[in-house]
């Protein structure tokens, strides 16, 4: 293994501990379910505008 792999580790293992503790504050605050519902209506207005076209 050489050794500039090491940093590319330490910062992948930080940008999923940060990833992971955004994960869990957003699902404590329920915002996780309300971007995930908006991202579901932005889905279902895309088909609609389809079927019109």
């Amino acid at each position: 293994m050489s050794s500039s792999a090491g940093p590319r580790y330490k910062r992948l293992t930080i940008e999923l501990l940060i990833w992971l503790a955004a994960e869990l504050l957003l699902g404590f605050l329920g915002l996780d379910d309300l971007a995930d519902y908006s991202e579901y209506l932005k889905e279902e207005n895309n088909e609609i505008a389809h079927m019109i076209s």
